[in-house]
């Protein structure tokens, strides 16, 4: 490749090609660049409105104001919608959770022969220590569209490429004695939660009014979650109710407790 009167000439065998001038080239370069930044201050911008007045109440509108826009159409430019923005935030920093988690989980295994469930919530929740600590919203986010799109599955949908399959599937065989289906109720109740506890967390810490120091929280977190993930099965089978109405003992109760009570009781007298 050889640069000619300011073109780029690519030195091809048996064929003369020319290509655009460089000056065009790094017009391009440059008009490229102002794109990504304009992206990324879309999605930053997003990502705090939707954390402090939740995803239904932000328009498009509204987020291009807030990025400075003058063409309200530049997030459709960007990002065609709504749903793909929104799907678009929940990437926006999941490789930099991937990195750390990848540094994380092998100081966990060390000296062990196979992960134990403290290890997958060690996992889950020790990578986004750094996103705490940022100057971002994206927990607090986070906390918005679990609750506003259904859910732990609607994050792994979003999210497929996060590696939390991986980790769900790793807590299955950690407990194998327990069914699927309790896996399923327990990982969805463990994920909500400790989203929506570490969105807290970083409110707090943006506030200066964390509780205690953010690793003692995060241990804390990884405690509690690994005994309730281990608990054990429940034995009791509670009977299916009739809507709208109380079973036979218990309207025998009522009826029974009516006639004893005197005049301005309430409930059977001694």
């Amino acid at each position: 490749m050889t640069f000619n009167d300011g073109w780029v000439v690519a030195n091809v065998p048996g064929q003369n090609r020319s290509a655009k001038p460089s000056s065009l080239v790094n017009s391009g370069d440059k008009r490229h660049a102002r794109g990504q930044l304009t992206r990324e201050l879309i999605l930053s911008k997003a990502e705090r409105l939707y954390s402090e007045f939740g995803i239904s109440a932000v328009s498009l509108r509204d987020i291009a104001t807030a990025a400075g826009q003058k063409n309200n159409a530049a997030v459709h430019y960007h990002f065609g919608g709504k749903d793909n923005l929104v799907k678009e935030i929940v990437l926006y920093r999941i490789e930099s959770i991937k990195m750390s988690a990848k540094e994380v989980f092998p100081k966990l295994l060390h000296g062990k022969n196979s992960p134990q469930v403290v290890d997958y919530v060690s996992a889950f929740v020790l990578p986004f220590e750094s996103i705490i600590q940022g100057e971002n919203f994206y927990l607090p986010f986070l906390s918005r569209y679990i609750s506003e799109a259904g859910g732990m599955s609607s994050l792994m949908e979003a999210a497929a490429s996060s590696g939390l399959d991986d980790l769900k599937i790793g807590l299955g065989k950690a407990l194998p004695d327990y069914p699927q289906s309790t896996i399923d109720e327990r990982w969805e109740i463990f994920g909500v939660s400790v989203i929506h506890s570490l969105a807290m967390y970083q409110t707090a810490q943006r506030a200066g009014t964390l509780m205690a120091p953010l690793d003692h929280l995060l241990d804390d977190l990884v405690r509690y979650h690994t005994a309730g993930l281990m608990a054990p099965l429940s034995s009791v089978r509670k009977l299916p109710r009739t809507a709208g109405k109380p079973s036979a003992p218990a309207r025998a109760t009522k009826v029974r407790a009516t006639r004893t009570s005197k005049p301005g009781t309430v409930g059977p007298t001694a």
